[in-house]
């Protein structure tokens, strides 16, 4: 099951459904390729997920360990299911899904380098695709998605959108 959900992320990227974006905080679910949708409500909680769905995939690998004051005991990856899963099997899972009600991204992680995630994120919704070349990025170009096109801003923008 290892590899086929790794070669799902690898190909198609990780499926997020933004449902709600109230006071500047997403919520939805993020489509595993482990066989599972999981609810996230709020950014903390995207990040960790979409973490540990890399963790558990072993793709991209991290080249960093990450630390803590308080030493983690060992725990059950939540994202772990049965094996005999193929990527078609995936694809046909994902497919479905209902999309976010406020918007739909794609976000590839192709490395995890440097503390921090570098890839792509594809807003379904326009079909447009942008690089990020970190975490903050990311979140960034989401946020930038979802808030009014009226609003002036200096965070990471799509591109084809004009800066004030």
């Amino acid at each position: 099951m290892e590899c086929a959900a790794k070669s799902y992320a690898m190909r198609y990227g990780l499926p997020v459904y933004v449902d709600s974006f109230a006071e500047m905080e997403l919520s939805g679910r993020i489509f595993s390729p482990l066989g599972r949708t999981i609810p996230f409500n709020g950014v903390l909680f995207l990040l960790n997920d979409l973490n540990e769905i890399c963790d558990s995939i072993h793709y991209p690998q991290s080249t960093h360990q990450l630390r803590s004051f308080v030493p983690e005991p060992s725990r059950n990856k939540p994202h772990a299911m049965e094996e005999a899963e193929t990527v078609d099997q995936i694809v046909e899972k994902e497919k479905k899904e209902v999309r976010g009600a406020a918007a739909t991204f794609v976000v590839q992680v192709r490395f995890r380098q440097n503390a921090t995630w570098q890839g792509t994120v594809r807003w379904t919704d326009t079909g447009k695709t942008q690089n990020f070349r970190s975490t903050l990025e990311l979140i960034n170009l989401m946020e930038g998605a979802l808030t009014s096109s009226g609003e002036t801003t200096t965070r990471a923008q799509w591109e084809g959108e004009d800066r004030d």
